[in-house]
């Protein structure tokens, strides 16, 4: 509907059953830059697509006006998880991908780990196996975080039921990303 509202408290829960569902086309978290720049970042969550007939972006910093390009966990139309980054926010995102798709309508546990240059994408507990050269580095950027879209004109909305969402930027430090976010 447009309005902003505080619900701070949604994705910390105890079961997915009380996930957010986004209609994959105007709902979306934001809130200012969380991550910044990392050498070492893992971003893990529960997720159930309603369907796999476009790209969705999961979560990310990434804004390119501005040259803002910093990191995004998405899922492409047809079912791989990718990671991509940026080393110095003006190229585009250097992508590694799965090359095994997940299914539509299933819930999955998805976790992107990058640390150094490398990349490691898990499913449901199971590494898998990947294409594409990651970025040496994370650009720290500016650029909003935003669950369920990417930044630059809200482009990429993933439709589906998003839970548990946790960044995991230092070993020491676990971020929950539904802190203060606004929602749309």
């Amino acid at each position: 509907d447009g309005d902003q509202q505080d619900k701070s408290d949604v994705l910390i829960t105890n079961g997915f059953a009380k996930g957010t569902w986004f209609d994959g086309s105007n709902d979306w978290f934001s809130r200012a830059t969380l991550i910044g720049g990392a050498n070492k970042l893992c971003v893990s969550f529960w997720a159930q697509a309603d369907a796999l007939a476009a790209s969705y972006v999961i979560a990310s910093e990434f804004n390119s006006s501005g040259n803002q390009r910093s990191w995004q966990l998405f899922i492409d139309s047809s079912g791989n998880v990718g990671f991509g980054a940026s080393a110095d926010g003006i190229a585009n995102v250097n992508a590694t991908t799965t090359t095994a798709p997940i299914s539509a309508g299933q819930l999955h546990f998805i976790s992107a780990t990058y640390s150094g240059g490398a990349v490691v994408i898990e499913v449901d507990g199971i590494a898998q196996p990947t294409s594409g050269t990651p970025a040496a580095s994370i650009f720290s950027s500016s650029a909003l975080f935003g669950i369920g879209f990417r930044a630059d004109a809200t482009t990429l909305p993933f439709g589906g039921t998003i839970s548990q969402l946790l960044i995991h930027k230092d070993p020491t430090v676990v971020w929950d990303a539904s802190t203060k976010a606004a929602i749309r």
